[in-house]
C-alpha cells in the first residue's frame, strides 16, 4: 500500500513475472513530496521532482534490512519479506535531490546531510556523529561511498596503555577522489598526526589523549572529496577510551570464619584452602591476588555493585607470614597500583596432648594440668577430635569451661558450673590447632554424701570450754555421723578458721587439736562436715563454745560484829560460786582489834 501526500500521478503497472505484491508508478511535481511503501510493495518514485522542496520516502524495515544500490542520482531500497508464507519483493526507487530523507524503522538518511539530522530515537533526534544508522563501529558511508577502518588488533576500550602510541585510520572511498585532506576529518579524544594518501585510500595518525574517558571518534563531517563525483553520507570510527587507572584495592581482610586463631583479626589460621579474602575496590574491575612476589595470580573476581570481592585462594604451611596483594584491572584494561599487603600466618600443627591426673571433682575445683606449650585448655565432653570453633561454642553453652596458660609447664582449669559428667582436657595453640586429648579423665561429681553430722559432742569436754590447761595442752574434739562414711569420704572439723581431717571409727569421729594451733583461740564455734573425694560437702553442723583462762579468787570483807558480839565476813569471787567446784584451803586474817 502506498499512501500519497500531496497530488501525484499513479500509475498501476504490470506485475513482473516471479515477483509477488502490488507494483506502482508515481509521478509528480508538488514541492515536499511523501510517499510511504507498504510491505512487500514495489514502488517506481522516479518520476517525482522536488524543485522547491524535498521528498521524503518512508519504509518499513530497518536500515540494514535493504540493499542499496546508487545508478547516477536514482537511489534503490529493496529486500525480500515473507507474508503469511509467501515471499514478496519490497523496493522503492526515486530521483534524489540534496535535502531528501528516506525514513527506516530504526531513524532516516538525509542526503547530503548538513549537521542537524540523524537517527530518531525515543522520540528525539540525535545527530549521526558517533553513531552511524546501523549501530556499527565503523559507518560504511551508507554504503555509496567511504569506510574508515583502524590498525587496532581489538575493539575494546583503549586504555592507558594505548595512551602515547599511535592509531593509524585509513579512508577507503569507493572511487578516487580529490581535495581530500586533514581538514575534512573530525577527531575527539585524541590528537591528530601525519596525514597521507591519494586517489580513492588515505590515511590519518591519531594518538590518544592521557587521563581520558572521551570516547576516541574519526569521523568525515561532510561531502569531503567530491572530485570524483561520489558524494558520500557521514562514516565514522569509534572506540571507547578510559586511560584513567583505578585505585588500588583497600581494605584486605581474611574471613573471620578462616581466622581460626584466638582472635578475628589476627590473621592467624589452620586452613589451607577455600581461605576467603575480602577488600573493597571499584565497581566492574577485575581483582587479581597474588602471594608474595609471585606474578602467577592465586584467585581473581569482578568487583561487586557494592565496591566488594570476595576471593577464595589456596596456602600452604609455612613459618613465615605469606604476603598477599591485590591488583583492580578495569574493564579497558587499566591495572591499578598494588595494594597493601595482608600478612597470612597458616600453622597447621597441634601442640602435644596434655597430661593430667584420673581425678573426681565438685563444682568450682581447680584442676592442674601439665603442657609443654603454651596455649588454652579447655575441659569438654567431647571426646571425638573437636574443632576450636565447636570448643568455643560450647564454652558459650556453658557445657564446656577454658582457661589460657601463659606457662609452657602448664596451669589450673576450673570445673565451673558444668554439669556431672566425664571429661577431657584438650589443648588449642594460637592457630586454633587442637592436640588430642589427655589420657585421663576429669569425673565431675555434685553429689553431696549421704552420711551427715549428727553432733558435735565434746569440745575439751562435754562442758565444751576450754580451760587454762587444756589451751596449754591441746584438747579433742568428738561428735557423731549419721551414717557409716562412704569410700573416700571423711569428717572436717573446723576451728578457729583451721581445717582438721577427723579420725572416723564407725559412726563417731575425733579431732586433736594441737596446743600450737590455739594461741590466740577465744570463744566461738566448731564446725564440722561430712565431704566425698569430688569435694562435695554434707550440709554443716556448728557447735558453740567458750575459752576461759581466767584463775578464780576469793576476798573475805569484814562486814562488823552483829548483836550477839559476834564479827560477820563475807566471802567474794571473781567468779560464780556455781563455776567454783570447791576451796580446799582459806586463811582468815582478822585484825586484833576485832578479837575479844
Amino acid at each position: 500500500m502506498v499512501l500519497l501526500k500531496y497530488l501525484f500521478l499513479i500509475t498501476t503497472v504490470r506485475q513482473l513475472p516471479g515477483v509477488k505484491g502490488s507494483v506502482f508508478k508515481i509521478s509528480g511535481n508538488s514541492g515536499n513530496d511523501t510517499v510511504y511503501v507498504a510491505k512487500g510493495t514495489k514502488v517506481d518514485a522516479t518520476g517525482l521532482t522536488s524543485t522547491g522542496g524535498n521528498d521524503v520516502v518512508y519504509l518499513t524495515g530497518t536500515f540494514n534490512n535493504y540493499e542499496q544500490t546508487l545508478d547516477g542520482i536514482t537511489y534503490t531500497f529493496k529486500r525480500t519479506v515473507n507474508i503469511n508464507d509467501t515471499e514478496y519483493q519490497e523496493e522503492v526507487s526515486f530521483t534524489a535531490s540534496n535535502g531528501d530523507r528516506v525514513y527506516f524503522a530504526d531513524g532516516f538518511v538525509k542526503i547530503d546531510i548538513t549537521g542537524d539530522d540523524g537517527l530518531l530515537e525515543a522520540g528525539a533526534f540525535k545527530r549521526i556523529i558517533s553513531t552511524d544508522i546501523d549501530g556499527s563501529e565503523s559507518t560504511p558511508g551508507l554504503g555509496i561511498g567511504l569506510s574508515i577502518t583502524d590498525d587496532l588488533a581489538e575493539t575494546s576500550i583503549i586504555n592507558k596503555a594505548k595512551v602515547g602510541t599511535d592509531i593509524t585510520y585509513t579512508f577507503t572511498f569507493k572511487d578516487d577522489v580529490t581535495g581530500f585532506d586533514k581538514t575534512d576529518i573530525e577527531v575527539t579524544g585524541g590528537t591528530k598526526g601525519a596525514f597521507s594518501g591519494s586517489g580513492s585510500v588515505y590515511s590519518l595518525v591519531v594518538r590518544v589523549t592521557d587521563n581520558s574517558t572521551t570516547d576516541l571518534f574519526v569521523g568525515v563531517a561532510k561531502d569531503a572529496a567530491i572530485g570524483g563525483g561520489v558524494g558520500t553520507e557521514y562514516a565514522s570510527n569509534s572506540h571507547k577510551v578510559d586511560t584513567v587507572v583505578p585505585s588500588k584495592p583497600i581494605s584486605l581482610d581474611l574471613a573471620t570464619e578462616d581466622d581460626s586463631g584466638t582472635s578475628n583479626s589476627d590473621n592467624l589460621t589452620n586452613k589451607t584452602s577455600n581461605l576467603t579474602i575480602t577488600g573493597s575496590a571499584e565497581v566492574g574491575a577485575t581483582i587479581r591476588l597474588y602471594n608474595g612476589t609471585n606474578t602467577t595470580a592465586i584467585g581473581s573476581e569482578v568487583v561487586k555493585a557494592n565496591g566488594t570481592f570476595s576471593i577464595d585462594i589456596s596456602l600452604t604451611q609455612s613459618t613465615t607470614p605469606h604476603s598477599i596483594t591485590a591488583r583492580a584491572t578495569d574493564v579497558a584494561g587499566n591495572e591499578s597500583l598494588v595494594s597493601d599487603a595482608l600478612a597470612i600466618t597458616v600453622d597447621t600443627t597441634a601442640f602435644a596432648k596434655p597430661v593430667i591426673t584420673a581425678t573426681t571433682v565438685g563444682a568450682s575445683i581447680n584442676i592442674n594440668v601439665t603442657t609443654t606449650d603454651n596455649g588454652t585448655i579447655y575441659l569438654s565432653k567431647t571426646t571425638s577430635n573437636p574443632s576450636h570453633t565447636s570448643l568455643e561454642a560450647e564454652v558459650r553453652a556453658n557445657t564446656a569451661t577454658k582457661n589460657t596458660i601463659t606457662s609452657n609447664s602448664g596451669g589450673t582449669i576450673n570445673s565451673g558450673s558444668l554439669a556431672e559428667g566425664t571429661y577431657k582436657i584438650y589443648l588449642v595453640d594460637d592457630a586454633g590447632n587442637v592436640s588430642t586429648p589427655s589420657d585421663n579423665t576429669v569425673i565431675i561429681d555434685k553429689t553431696p554424701p549421704a552420711s551427715v553430722v549428727d553432733a558435735i559432742t565434746e569440745i575439751a569436754g562435754t562442758e565444751k570450754t576450754i580451760n587454762i590447761a587444756e589451751k596449754a595442752a591441746g584438747f579433742t574434739i568428738k561428735g557423731t555421723i549419721s551414717t557409716v562414711a562412704g569410700a573416700g569420704e571423711k569428717v572436717v572439723v573446723t576451728i578457729n578458721s583451721k581445717d582438721y581431717d577427723a579420725t572416723l571409727s564407725g559412726i563417731n569421729w575425733t579431732v586433736a587439736i594441737p596446743a600450737s594451733d590455739i594461741t590466740t583461740i577465744v570463744t566461738g564455734e566448731v564446725t564440722a562436715k561430712v565431704i566425698d573425694t569430688a569435694g562435695n560437702a554434707s550440709p554443716t553442723k556448728t557447735q558453740g563454745f567458750t575459752v576461759d583462762t581466767t584463775k578464780p579468787t576469793i576476798e573475805i570483807i569484814y562486814k562488823g560484829q552483829n548483836s550477839d558480839n559476834i564479827a560477820e565476813y563475807e566471802l567474794k569471787t571473781n567468779k560464780p560460786w556455781a563455776d567454783i567446784d570447791s576451796i580446799r584451803r582459806m586463811t582468815l586474817q582478822l585484825p586484833m582489834a576485832q578479837v575479844s
